[in-house]
């Protein structure tokens, strides 16, 4: 049985429509809906697949052009975002295109959390680009008491096991973000 507070565990989805390139763009408009999502008394904000770096179809693009888009866990876009939620109280699930440590290409998911906390989701199954590495692990973790979320990005939930293993680690929501059709870029 869920707590009194896990059944009032707002969550909100945004289809927003984002810009190839644009991240700071991105990131502003993100920041609006979280700042609108605080009046409306929302907990989480979730945004769609690669919604920082724009998720226009990237099979075409160069080297250059997709490691142009690519930005690690520490960049301006992902501190803004982190500076959003701080501001406003709202967690907010985000999608960029992850350059790890080691130059290696993820399309990445992070729900970040006030308080700084944050929890990253490597796609399981990304087909984007040849360049872009799938994760190897799945992504379930605790927010409050009896909310455990589970993360899935677009083609991860076409496997009817990933969805089962989530939900067997416990996961009681799932954010399941894909990419938005009417990206431009």
């Amino acid at each position: 049985m869920l707590s009194s507070f896990a059944s009032s565990f707002r969550v909100a989805s945004v289809p927003l429509v984002s810009c190839r390139g644009q991240a700071a763009q991105n990131v502003a408009r993100i920041a609006d809906w979280l700042t609108l999502a605080a009046s409306h008394n929302i907990d989480l904000v979730v945004f769609p697949e690669a919604c920082i770096s724009g998720y226009a179809s990237m099979a075409k693009l160069n080297r250059a052009e997709l490691n142009a888009l690519a930005e690690p866990l520490d960049s301006p876009s992902v501190r803004a975002v982190m500076d959003a939620v701080e501001r406003t109280g709202v967690a907010a699930g985000v999608g960029l295109i992850e350059r790890a440590t080691d130059g290696q290409l993820f399309n990445s998911y992070l729900v970040c959390l006030p308080g700084g906390v944050r929890y990253c989701h490597r796609k399981l199954h990304a087909f984007e680009h040849p360049r872009i590495g799938s994760g190897d692990r799945f992504t379930v973790f605790d927010v409050s008491a009896g909310i455990r979320i589970g993360i899935l990005i677009g083609a991860d939930n076409y496997v009817v096991e990933n969805v089962r293993m989530a939900a067997l680690m416990g996961a009681t929501l799932l954010i399941a973000p894909h990419r938005t059709y009417g990206v431009s870029g």
